[in-house]
């Protein structure tokens, strides 16, 4: 599949690839016109481990996300 897309996470921690419009970019951000909803939680980092239907936990030490959800992170224990 090609296009824009982002790994949202579900409630039980398992991500699934979704399919995103993007619009304006500027200072290190990007708008996601659609595809999304607020709340919505995502992969921000180490996406290139991220598996369709893997499970991610919640990244420590930051800041959430414009939507008021935490980022989170892939798994790192292989599980």
């Amino acid at each position: 599949a090609s296009g824009s897309f982002v790994w949202r996470v579900a409630e039980d921690h398992h991500a699934a690839r979704v399919a995103v419009e993007l619009g304006t970019r500027r200072e290190g951000r990007v708008e996601v016109r659609k595809g999304l909803a607020v709340g919505d939680r995502i992969v921000a980092g180490g996406t290139h481990k991220v598996v369709p239907g893997g499970e991610v936990v919640p990244a420590t030490n930051t800041e959430p996300a414009a939507g008021g959800a935490p980022p989170v992170e892939p798994r790192r224990d292989g599980a």
